[in-house]
């Protein structure tokens, strides 16, 4: 059973996100938090909403291993400041339950948890082959992020944990829509979104991958041929090693059809 929240008896609408800087947003108004330990808490609460968080997990992420002495009464007195931030109709969502804080939120009230709903929905389009449903869902889900996650968070223990995976979940997010658009023929449009990724993310083969056979299936072999040797030479030149499995592949796959096809005209 969930705690009891004290909401706002009109049912104004509450929103957090994490997916950027830290937002509290009470209706279409969006609440600043400009006291950087109660974004620090806020943050902690919603990476783990509707779950409890100690006390001593609080001041964790505020403080690190260098606790100061009064810790617990300086974690309280945060809250209590946090809460005023809010107002009430946001304030209500933060319940005190041994041995620490909840923050106690429902369906679309935070953007980290429709992410996953999206991701959770489009995995079962998509194993009813309802692929463009399913692209959709996961297109709305990389909508959720305004930028990089916890970005205004001056936690370094929450961004060393959290951050990192968060990154990578978005970036497989996203390959998996690109597999799906590939599998509804969308290779053509696919490649400019493909080509820019290849140059914000060099080394991660999955996506370079993705572009040779984007750029193949658009008519496009000798580019994407090119796109191979341009990674070859710099897995050599930054991490001395020849490209893996996935790219060797897709060379190979593109070599043996390029070679059935004969030469274009």
């Amino acid at each position: 059973m969930r705690p009891t929240r004290n909401d706002d008896p009109r049912g104004t609408p509450v929103h957090f996100g994490i997916l950027g800087p830290v937002q509290a947003v009470v209706g279409d108004a969006e609440i600043p938090i400009p006291a950087t330990q109660q974004r620090v808490i806020l943050a902690g609460l919603l990476l783990n909403s509707n779950r409890v968080v100690s006390i001593d997990r609080i001041a964790y992420f505020l403080w690190g291993e260098d606790l100061p002495p009064s810790s617990v009464a300086t974690v309280r007195t945060y809250i209590m400041r946090l809460r005023r931030t809010l107002g009430p109709c946001a304030a209500g969502r933060i319940v005190t339950k041994a041995p620490g804080y909840i923050i106690d939120l429902g369906p679309g009230e935070n953007d980290l948890a429709s992410f996953f709903e999206l991701r959770k929905s489009a995995a079962e389009l998509a194993a009813e082959d309802r692929h463009a449903e399913a692209s959709a869902a996961l297109s709305s889900a990389l909508a959720l992020w305004r930028n990089a996650p916890l970005l205004d968070v001056p936690s370094p223990t929450l961004r060393d944990m959290e951050v990192p995976p968060l990154q990578e979940l978005r970036l497989q997010t996203l390959e998996w829509r690109i597999d799906l658009d590939m599998r509804l023929g969308r290779h053509a449009q696919l490649v400019p979104e493909l080509s820019r990724l290849v140059r914000e993310h060099p080394l991660r083969e999955s996506l370079t991958a993705k572009l040779m056979i984007a750029l193949h299936r658009a008519g496009r072999q000798s580019d994407a041929l090119a796109v191979f040797l341009r990674a070859r030479s710099l897995l050599i030149e930054q991490l001395g090693t020849e490209p893996g499995q996935e790219l060797r592949d897709a060379q190979r796959l593109i070599l043996s059809l390029s070679a059935r096809l004969g030469p274009a005209r």
